[in-house]
């Protein structure tokens, strides 16, 4: 993450489809990046900063399946 650091990327979300998670991580004043939140597979999520929008974390997986079977 060191160049979305670099470039000033305020929020990253990492999503592991694999683990099943969603990593919330916010750029803090020492151009570091801190976890602000996580999240496990069946959890409706309010992630930051979008956290007006509930997303079911299920299906941030499953449209990276969906993604990975069309390149085959």
């Amino acid at each position: 993450m060191p160049v979305y650091a670099r470039a000033g990327v305020t929020w990253v979300w990492l999503v592991e489809p694999a683990a099943r998670s969603l990593e919330v991580f916010h750029l803090n004043g020492r151009k570091r990046y801190e976890q602000e939140q996580g999240f496990s597979d069946g959890e409706m999520v309010r992630a930051l900063p979008f956290d007006a929008i509930v997303l079911e974390l299920a299906a941030l997986r499953e449209g990276v399946a969906r993604d990975e079977g069309a390149r085959t």
